[in-house]
């Protein structure tokens, strides 16, 4: 496994959970929209959800956000 790609993508990750919008995002990692849109589209499909709600709905029931 490619350790620099999984720490790349936790940014992503990190970032969408903080709530920033995706050009906010584009802009803090210097990378653009669109590349911010696959990688979230990414995460939705790895979940099995279709949008933010959802995946913020299975990470809490997860308990991924658990403390």
């Amino acid at each position: 496994m490619n350790m620099g790609l999984v720490a790349v993508k936790l940014k992503y990750y990190i970032s969408w959970l903080l709530a920033l919008g995706n050009q906010e995002i584009a802009e803090a990692l210097y990378l653009s929209e669109g590349t911010v849109k696959n990688y979230i589209s990414a995460i939705y499909s790895k979940l099995n959800v279709k949008g933010g709600q959802a995946a913020a709905r299975k990470a809490r029931d997860s308990g991924i956000m658990n403390n």
